[in-house]
Formats: structure tokens, sequence, C-alpha cells
């Protein structure tokens, strides 16, 4: 009926403290991963994860795509050390058109798979132009204002 009991049974109580694995039964691996949301047309993106396994793992991957194309790619992430893996998407599949990727564990039994993202649900990462050419405006509008900063100061002085 959907209506929660008064009084639940002792054995309703002692089942809320029942561990999830009883300790005969290998679960799969757990993928952490801080998801990146946006990056910048051409430039590498770096993902870092955190990669917790009962048993041992045989790859933690990422695979993605520009987004609108139909084919995965895929790169394997380095260990780098308690439990940490880090791995790079290329520049040249960060495009205007957005990417989307997912961080994948297969442990050494091939049946404990974790990820952060699924091909069916992949993370969106949001991309913008190259900011080289506004980059290089923006250091050449603030060195004349420094210099006609300088100057002003200067010629106030004499």
């Amino acid at each position: 009926d959907g209506i929660p009991e008064k009084n639940p049974s002792p054995a309703a109580i002692g089942s809320i403290e029942a561990p999830l694995n009883d300790g005969n039964e290998l679960s799969s691996p757990v993928v952490i991963h801080n998801l990146i949301t946006r990056a910048e047309s051409g430039s590498a993106l770096d993902i870092e994860a955190s990669v917790y396994s009962q048993i041992d793992l045989r790859v933690v991957a990422i695979i993605y795509r520009p987004r609108g194309t139909p084919n995965w790619n895929v790169v394997r992430m380095r260990e780098l050390g308690l439990n940490t893996f880090e791995g790079e998407i290329p520049g040249y599949a960060v495009t205007t058109q957005g990417l989307e990727y997912c961080v994948v564990a297969v442990d050494e039994t091939l049946s404990g798979i974790g990820y952060s993202g699924l091909p069916g649900k992949p993370i969106q990462v949001r991309v913008s132009p190259s900011g080289k050419p506004w980059r290089i405006v923006g250091g050449a509008i603030g060195a004349a204002t420094v210099g006609t900063a300088s100057y002003l100061i200067l010629r106030t002085q004499d």
C-alpha cells in the first residue's frame, strides 16, 4: 500500500544492519572522477580518476568521441599510485561540436566493470573555440596599457 509500518518487525530492523556484500561475493571496481564539463577547442584534456577494486585491475581506460560521431576511441590510463589513474584525450578530438567521454575500469575476471559515464549516457563536455587569438589581443592591450600608464607616471614626475 506504500504506507510505512509504524512498528516494523525485529527481522526488518535486523536486515537494515546486514552488510550489502557478505564477503563471499566480489564487487565491481568503483570509479571516482571529477567530471570535466568545459574545455577549449584543440586543447588536450587531462583526465584523472581514483579506482578502487577488491581484485587486480586488467585495464582502466577513457573512451571518448567528438559529439555527433558514431565511433568511440580508447586511451589507456596509467597508474600514478595510491589508486590514482591518469589519461589524456588528444587535442584533435576536442572540437567545437563538443566531446563525450567515459572512464571505465575492468577487473582481472572481466566480470567486474566500474565506470564514470556510460556509452549510452556519456559525460558531456562543452567546447569553446580556441582562445589563443584573444590571449594575444589581451596581452597586447595589457602591454599597451602598462606602457601608457608608465609614460603618464614618468611624464607627471618631470
